[in-house]
């Protein structure tokens, strides 16, 4: 518990020393500009923060193009932004158009993917900071310059944070595997690219015409609820937490704005205490990640100084009705079943953990066969949520067999024993949890209808001899 604790306040660290670093620089390029600080910091702590503290706390790409594309993408959605206050037809469709193609692009594979989420999360930043831009150019060429500094300081902080610490921080890993395609039905990646489209366009919709001021609110609610990649359930338990968040960080923003001067050194101070906590809870709970979220938007956008009460009901209506959209488009159009996105994903889990054992075995290619069971079950842990409330609310039926959430627990249960038959020489102890846990997960697997992975890659890597312990373990 001391270690999964230490590993949070330093992840924590991290994100918050970009976030200075990232403000610091935007608001030096201000006053360089001769602008007020307040124009690039806000957007600058937002694009920091967006990619540095990713859902599920992992850092985005840090290749060169990837740079390339966020900054751009951050200038054009400024000015997208300024956009649709002429325009807002042309502007929605340009958001639509881009998160469409954003989500899309996950079909042509893992790099074609990792674009679209650095675009994504471009986009996010954008609907997330104020912006006020009066002209193409300079205004967007600043924030897309603001936007790679706040790109390049996410790497310099994890190089300098090792350095010091000599920990490595958060991982990088690679996208989750999409649900295989049932025959006559579309490809994932296309229905999530139609299920994008759709709820966009009812969101922007709905946003400017119900709440014309506050648009934003709606689209952004969407686009969180819509990121959710494990199908029906893991979309609809994120639409009851944004909505549950929404209602809380708005009273909590209604507070603040009682008892704090909203303007200048203080406005800016509550800012970041507020930001640091939302990195924080990312990690505790969804629910206090959203509220968080929701408090801080209200201080990105101004309204602690306007703490009328009529802004109560918008804020609240915009950011609940997007979650509805976003849920409802989910569950009715082109649906992804949450059984699928789980069976997919701990197949490859199964394959990943025989693969250890393989390599164990053998002797060698041990740490990236590691590398990968790990963050395969990392992603089975993603999807796990709605299982694991549904065993408790309704419990489980001996006749029914094993649990969901089972399954998902056993895989948990072999992750550490995995992880020290991987590092460590071989002993009595180790290979005796690793029977243990790899027994309950044999037992379990029949409840996604995965009999098949028993004896092909998990009984055949449980029961060979693994390698002597002078084996050397790279």
């Amino acid at each position: 518990m001391a270690q999964i604790r230490a590993a949070w306040a330093y992840r924590l660290a991290l994100v918050v020393a970009t976030v200075l670093l990232s403000l610091g620089s935007a608001v030096a390029l201000a006053r360089l500009a001769g602008l007020p600080a307040q124009t690039l910091a806000l957007p600058g702590a937002a694009y920091a923060f967006v990619l540095s503290r990713r859902a599920g706390g992992r850092p985005a790409g840090e290749e060169p193009a990837h740079a390339v594309v966020f900054s751009a993408v951050a200038g054009a959605a400024a000015g997208l932004a300024g956009l649709m206050t002429r325009q807002p037809v042309l502007g929605a469709a340009a958001f639509v158009a881009l998160l469409t193609a954003a989500a899309w692009a996950r079909r042509f594979g893992a790099k074609a993917g990792g674009v679209g989420v650095t675009v994504v999360l471009a986009l996010i930043a954008a609907l997330m900071s104020p912006t006020h831009v009066r002209a193409w150019w300079p205004d967007c060429g600043r924030l897309a310059l603001v936007a790679l500094m706040a790109f390049c300081w996410v790497p310099a902080v994890r190089w300098a944070g090792h350095r010091l610490t000599g920990l490595p921080g958060p991982e990088g890993r690679r996208p989750a595997p999409l649900p295989p395609t049932r025959p006559g039905s579309r490809a994932p990646g296309t229905r999530r690219a139609l299920q994008t489209a759709v709820s966009l366009t009812a969101a922007f919709t709905v946003g400017l015409l119900l709440f014309p001021g506050h648009w934003s609110w709606t689209v952004l609610s969407a686009v969180i609820v819509g990121l959710a990649t494990g199908g029906r359930g893991n979309l609809l338990l994120r639409a009851v937490e944004r909505g549950a968040g929404a209602v809380a960080g708005t009273m909590a923003a209604t507070v603040l704005a009682m008892v704090v001067d909203p303007h200048g050194t203080p406005g800016i101070v509550l800012i970041l205490v507020v930001l640091t906590t939302t990195a924080g809870l990312r990690e505790v709970s969804r629910t206090l990640f959203a509220a968080a979220v929701t408090t801080l938007m209200s201080l990105l956008h101004g309204y602690l100084g306007r703490p009328d009460a009529h802004l109560l009901p918008a804020r609240l209506g915009a950011l609940t009705l997007g979650a509805v959209l976003a849920a409802a488009v989910g569950w009715f159009v082109v649906p992804v079943r949450s059984g699928d996105v789980l069976r997919s994903r701990l197949a490859v889990a199964v394959g990943a953990l025989a693969a250890v054992l393989g390599a164990r075995r053998r002797g060698e290619g041990v740490e990236a066969a590691l590398t990968r069971f790990e963050q395969a079950a990392a992603a089975v842990e993603d999807v796990a949520r709605p299982y694991r409330l549904h065993r408790r609310l309704f419990g489980t039926s001996p006749a029914d067999g094993p649990h969901r959430a089972d399954l998902v627990d056993a895989l948990r249960e072999c992750r550490e024993p995995v992880r020290a038959l991987a590092v460590t020489p071989l002993s009595e102890e180790s290979l005796s949890d690793l029977g243990v846990a790899l027994e309950r997960l044999v037992r379990a697997l029949p409840a996604l209808g995965l009999v098949h992975l028993v004896e092909a890659d998990v009984g055949g890597g449980a029961h060979s001899e693994p390698a002597p312990a002078t084996s050397p373990v790279r």
